[in-house]
């Protein structure tokens, strides 16, 4: 991953060791001007443009999150409007947002906006990676420039409980909240919408629990009605260091409802979450000091007396619900589910049907948390299964995350019903595009085979777009000049049906033109011109054609009234071939 010949990393190490959320908020922190380089298991490498902490251009190593991809997905600019940016800035070298703002398509607020959420998508796309290698580069660059950054700037805060809710399952969870093992732990003062604006909903009753009184690890499964929402908005509070910790001693164990901290020591206000101060990048990279400060080995005196001293359970006592199930039943149950969870839907898993409301899926997952919790097992003499009652908890989490939220629902369902996803639907479209655009370029060069060959691919791809449709019906049309003839009402067909769905269809008006053309009806091909040239007047092959008729039109004696003779064969096959080579 480290090139020899430039400047070695400032900064280096493990995913493992320091996960993605936390690294990005100690980049911001710290205001870092450079580059962030991150490389999966799979080798796959993604790199992170930093101006002062905040990321401002990201390169990954496929195209799901391209801006146009973005702007489509918000309806913020059409499709026709992204393929004729696309084009201009290709001929112009320029970048395509660039592009879109010069032709009026979008300001440059709203530019900067979806550049935002690119950037939103491409980050929480990094959460999804537990291992893995980082290095970082303090250097200058040319992304984020200038007043681009006050307009595209994204605080990290405001993405790492989205990003761990996204990315993140009851298993990963609980191994990245093991550091808080030993301390307590609450929330530090923040101004008002803080929380709201890093995405935790209001009113959240792990956060309302931090905020009244310290906790502990312990306390967290049983603050809230979903665990895995209660660990999600801890960690996140903690990546994004607004936990004020305490070590506690080993001596000393506090009761659930133990008097509140007193300030001395644990009263700190959060800066807000607004863009840092200015900071230039030190002309030579320097090395950090470690990003992360682990809990020390051995606990030091602590500077906050937490209860009485005296003994007490180091847990919250379990609630008046008594177990569902007897010690025996309950390892039979385990040992029985642990082949099949993996293979089971997890519909199967919480014993519903694809039916069932949000509410039967957390009345569901609510009582696989009472059946299968690690503390209950223990509490039944079933220790040497809470490992696997783990897997089933992370599971169970699963699909209480997946099942109640309407959108990765729908995908899920889709996927067991062997319908492709969102993503692969996603990934379809650029696909069907790419092989568009190597037909265009065949079809211009006269290789009539491959552009053949490439539309019939697109339209695979995607079937609903009528362009590509369009252009595989001219592409068959144009192959032998001997079945013109035949191929001609299916290919004006097309053609108009596409023209319906798509009106800026240029070229499609063109080849309505061509071909009525050579069947003889001069009129209409005129027509069909003419409405080529309203769209696009720039368009020299209709502008070209309607010379021709007006020359042609000029040259008939003034008695002559009858229309224009069809053109022959040999001329018609000549003027597309010409046409087909361009």
């Amino acid at each position: 991953m480290t090139d020899p010949t430039i400047t070695p990393p400032a900064a280096e190490g493990r995913l493992s060791d320091r996960p993605l959320p936390r690294l990005v908020q100690q980049l911001y922190r710290k205001r870092v001007t450079g580059r962030l380089v991150v490389l999966d298991e799979a080798g796959d490498e993604s790199v992170v443009f930093l101006r002062e902490g905040s990321a401002v251009h990201i390169e990954r190593p496929n195209d799901l999150d391209r801006l146009d991809r973005v702007l489509a997905d918000t309806g913020l600019v059409s499709d026709r409007v992204l393929a004729r940016a696309e084009q201009l800035a290709i001929q112009g070298h320029k970048r395509l947002g660039q592009v879109l703002v010069e032709i009026g398509a979008l300001t440059a607020d709203v530019l900067a906006d979806a550049i935002r959420a690119q950037l939103r998508r491409k980050l929480i796309r990094l959460f999804f990676l537990r291992t893995g290698r980082y290095e970082v580069y303090l250097h200058e660059h040319g992304f984020g420039a200038d007043d681009e950054l006050a307009r595209i700037r994204l605080d990290p805060r405001s993405l790492i409980y989205p990003g761990i809710r996204t990315a993140y399952d009851d298993v990963r969870l609980i191994d990245e909240l093991k550091p808080l093992t030993g301390f307590a732990f609450r929330l530090v003062a923040l101004p008002a919408g803080f929380l709201e604006a890093m995405g935790i909903p209001q009113g959240e009753a792990i956060v309302r629990a931090l905020e009244e009184r310290p906790l502990q690890l312990e306390d967290i499964p049983r603050t809230g009605p979903k665990p895995s929402e209660s660990r999600s908005a801890v960690l996140a509070l903690l990546y994004a260091d607004l936990l004020e910790t305490e070590r506690l001693p080993q001596e000393v164990r506090r009761p659930p409802q133990a008097s509140p901290l007193p300030s001395t020591g644990m009263s700190r206000v959060a800066t807000a979450l607004s863009p840092v101060p200015t900071a230039r990048s030190p002309s030579q990279p320097q090395r950090f000091s470690p990003l992360v400060q682990r809990p020390p080995s051995e606990p030091p005196p602590p500077r906050i007396r937490l209860g009485s001293g005296e003994g007490v359970p180091r847990a919250i006592p379990p609630g008046t619900t008594g177990p569902t199930m007897a010690g025996d039943e309950l390892r039979r149950r385990i040992q029985a589910l642990l082949p099949r969870l993996e293979d089971m839907s997890l519909f199967e898993l919480l014993g519903l049907t694809e039916s069932a409301t949000p509410e039967q899926v957390s009345a569901a997952y609510m009582q696989g948390v009472r059946q299968f919790h690690p503390d209950r097992l223990v509490g039944l003499g079933l220790s040497d299964l809470v490992k696997e009652a783990e897997r089933i908890m992370a599971r169970y989490g699963e699909a209480s995350s997946v099942l109640s939220d309407p959108k990765r629902r729908n995908e899920y369902v889709r996927k067991l019903r062997g319908e492709p996803t969102e993503a692969e639907s996603a990934r379809n479209i650029l696909e069907a595009e790419q092989a568009f655009r190597q037909g265009e370029v065949a079809l211009k060069r006269g290789d009539v085979a491959k552009a053949l060959e490439r539309f019939n691919d697109a339209v695979k791809r995607n079937p609903a777009e009528p362009e590509y449709r369009a252009y595989l019906a001219w592409a068959r049309y144009g192959e032998n000049a001997s079945r013109r003839a035949l191929l001609a009402t299916d290919t004006l067909r097309i053609i108009r049906e596409a023209l319906n769905h798509r009106p800026h269809f240029a070229r499609g008006h063109y080849w309505i033109g061509e071909i009525v053309k050579q069947q003889g009806d001069m009129d209409a091909a005129e027509r069909a011109f003419r409405a080529c040239l309203e769209v696009d007047k720039d368009f020299l092959e209709a502008g070209r054609e309607l010379r021709l008729i007006e020359m042609r039109r000029s040259k008939a004696k003034p008695k002559s009234v009858s229309s224009a003779e069809p053109a022959s064969p040999k001329s018609v096959g000549g003027l597309l071939n010409r046409f087909l080579k361009r």
